[in-house]
């Protein structure tokens, strides 16, 4: 596998403005993550969220599967890479 910068990022321009960035991913970027943190429209849900979280409370994942009779989520077990 070629060694590749985590720095490398190409630019497509409009006109002289940039209106793209492209960067490389490595084998260990998630694509759905990277796909997701850069989608606007989801993003806003994600503040909106984290905004009503902070108005108005939060409950833990734990007791959210307590309120609806789901057993506790088994440990993950580490993979060796």
């Amino acid at each position: 596998m070629a060694a590749t910068s985590l720095f490398t990022v190409s630019r497509l321009l409009s006109d002289w403005e940039p209106v793209v960035a492209v960067m490389p991913l490595t084998e260990f970027d998630d694509w759905e993550s990277v796909s997701l943190s850069t989608n606007p429209r989801f993003m806003a849900i994600i503040e909106r969220s984290r905004a009503s979280a902070k108005d108005h409370g939060a409950i833990s994942l734990e007791e959210a599967r307590r309120k609806h009779g789901l057993k506790p989520k088994a440990p993950r077990q580490r993979r060796s890479r």
